[in-house]
């Protein structure tokens, strides 16, 4: 009975085809399984952070790669990067979200980063720089709606890799009746985050 089980859920499995993460765009396929299959988001893997010792404010961010996550809302599964997000300003702890990376949400969209749309890893690429977009949310001010823009900086001898964030924003009309506030609680400002060990 146990090999019978087996079976159906092996014929099932190799049913659903395996597609390159890019093709999600173009060629949306109910069941499909649209893989990092060069292993792409590797580089984005870990925790990163950013620290400045003068006014004792940092910035971590920890991301993880989600396998054959389920896309409810398209009935496909796909790699994702999630994370989550500490910010320190003048060593007071403003949000810390990391916590909730142990907990395995069913929706994406329950962790603080996801990765929303996917520039071209295969051609955007500057030097050995790669980029991704991420949604970023501020779980105080889940109104409002701001991407960032990740570029990985390589290692090179002596240092450890890094990556670059950038923000992309205000992604909707913030209205009154949402909240007070109109910038989530990191400061919108380029930050090159190192990678932890």
């Amino acid at each position: 009975m146990k090999w019978l089980v087996f079976l159906i859920v092996s014929t099932c499995y190799c049913q659903s085809p395996v597609l390159p993460l890019l093709d999600v765009a173009d060629n949306d396929i109910a069941g499909a399984w649209y893989k990092d299959l060069d292993n792409e988001f590797g580089k984005f893997i870990g925790t990163w952070k950013f620290e400045n010792t003068a006014t004792n404010t940092s910035f971590t961010i920890t991301l993880q790669k989600k396998e054959a996550f389920y896309i409810s809302q398209f009935n496909h599964y796909e790699d994702l990067i999630i994370g989550e997000y500490k910010y320190v300003q003048n060593g007071v702890e403003i949000v810390n979200t990391l916590s909730n990376l142990n907990i395995n949400h069913p929706d994406e969209y329950d962790y603080n980063i996801v990765l929303t749309s996917l520039v071209d890893i295969y051609t955007s690429t500057v030097g050995n720089r790669k980029k991704i977009i991420l949604d970023f949310e501020d779980p105080e001010r889940n109104y409002l709606d701001v991407s960032i823009i990740v570029t990985h900086i390589d290692a090179m001898i002596g240092t450890p890799a890094k990556i670059k964030v950038n923000w992309g924003g205000l992604l909707n009309y913030v209205r009154e009746e949402d909240g007070p506030f109109t910038e989530v609680r990191v400061p919108q400002q380029e930050y090159i985050l190192t990678k932890q060990p």
